[in-house]
């Protein structure tokens, strides 16, 4: 048993050791953008193994997120919402988490219970209770003793099953309401204890089996910040720029996708390729591109700042998102907003956030084509662009998503008998 602990600690390490290596290249491009290097760079590396010798052994964590910057005076006496999320890792349900923390925070008193926060991530001005405990649950709810539950929905694994058991015990007992956000492209948890479920898209919600009653039922898309995310047409900007921004694992791309990235760097030789985010493919990423002899055409940027993500997508021409399972997918709204092109798989939800069809493609191949249509020469048509920021700000931005919360919000606590 120790011995083959020892053997997956040193796996993960070296997984690490390879990431921080990765991410220690500089990319140079001639004023043209005609040609493109890589170097490695030693003291981008040193300080990235510093990070990694100070997260392993001393927990300090490579992504802080400020949860709560509202400086107003908070009043005293608000009802209270208690947010139950499976883990805190960095994604767009922990998102809308935080935003309605930040935002709502003068008009609810809000906390979340997780079951696990990794040691990558840390969070400040976050309310939290980190428990896998039955009893440490119920006795948090009684202590905490909300007037609403807003559960973040993925599914109903071992944790979120009995945290649903401790709720549906004690509704009644300590008299709060029960919201159900659902997160991802599977049908929602259903019981008679929930008062209302929120889809992150329309594809989310037709996956309902049966339907509920339309006064049970909402829609709210995720929130984009439309100032920090502000339209930003840079001449600067590398016309043969790619940018993916997700997790390596094989959630929404899988391993397979990095072939099609590879074929695309083959077809257009000036194409650069900008991956953001980290995961167990980040190592079979960058070893296939060295097989196939573009790693100089990618750069692996690891996980960043959710502070440094606007300023990414000015690197972008395009967005790509060659997803294979997305329930809503904030990414794809962040690209609209910031005046970059967007090409996608034709899957799930993604015409609902594009719009058309017109950017979406049924096969590698299609999508390909796509690419090189946008890119080889580059597009430079700035009505789609404008259109695609009148879109972002008219379904995705930050303010109706606080305003639709909100109303649910204000609306479940008028209904408490106590209020």
């Amino acid at each position: 048993m120790f011995k083959d602990r020892v053997v997956d600690y040193l796996f993960i390490l070296l997984n690490e050791i390879s990431y921080c290596y990765e991410t220690s290249y500089v990319h140079y491009k001639s004023p043209d953008f005609s040609e493109q290097s890589i170097r490695f760079d030693f003291k981008r590396y040193i300080k990235n193994l510093w990070r990694l010798f100070k997260r392993r052994f001393f927990s300090i964590s490579y992504i802080h997120f400020e949860v709560n910057k509202q400086t107003h005076d908070l009043p005293l006496n608000r009802p209270k919402v208690l947010h139950i999320i499976r883990h805190l890792e960095i994604g767009g349900s922990q998102k809308i988490v935080f935003d309605l923390i930040r935002f709502l925070s003068n008009r609810y008193h809000q906390a979340v219970l997780t079951g696990y926060i990794p040691r990558l991530c840390s969070y400040s001005g976050l309310e939290c209770m980190v428990s896998n405990s039955t009893k440490e649950i119920m006795d948090y709810l009684n202590d905490f003793s909300p007037h609403i539950v807003h559960i973040h929905y993925w599914e109903l694994d071992e944790w979120m099953e009995d945290v649903i058991n401790i709720l549906r015990d004690l509704k009644n007992s300590l008299n709060f309401k029960i919201i159900e956000n659902c997160n991802n492209p599977i049908p929602p948890f259903d019981c008679d204890e929930i008062d209302k479920y929120i889809f992150v898209s329309r594809f989310v919600k037709n996956l309902q089996k049966p339907p509920q009653p339309p006064n049970k039922t909402a829609i709210i898309y995720p929130g984009v910040n439309m100032e920090e995310f502000n339209f930003n047409i840079n001449n600067n900007r590398d016309p043969y720029s790619i940018g993916l921004i997700y997790r390596l694992t094989d959630d929404k791309i899988s391993r397979d996708t990095i072939d099609t990235l590879i074929k695309l760097c083959k077809e257009i030789p000036r194409l650069t390729i900008h991956i953001i985010g980290h995961g167990p493919n980040f190592r079979y990423y960058a070893k296939r591109c060295r097989e196939a002899r573009v790693r100089n055409q990618f750069v692996f940027a690891g996980m960043i700042e959710y502070s440094q993500l606007s300023r990414y997508y000015e690197r972008f021409h395009l967005f790509l998102a060659p997803v294979h399972h997305e329930s809503y997918g904030v990414v794809v709204p962040y690209a609209l907003a910031k005046g970059v092109y967007v090409i996608a798989y034709d899957t799930q939800c993604l015409e609902e956030l594009v719009g058309t069809k017109e950017y979406l493609s049924t096969s590698e191949d299609d999508l390909i084509a796509k690419v090189k249509r946008f890119m080889d020469p580059p597009c430079n048509d700035i009505t789609i662009l404008k259109s695609n920021r009148e879109r972002a700000e008219s379904l995705f931005s930050l303010e109706k998503m606080l305003k639709d919360y909100l109303t649910i919000y204000d609306d479940l606590f008028k209904e408490l008998p106590s209020t």
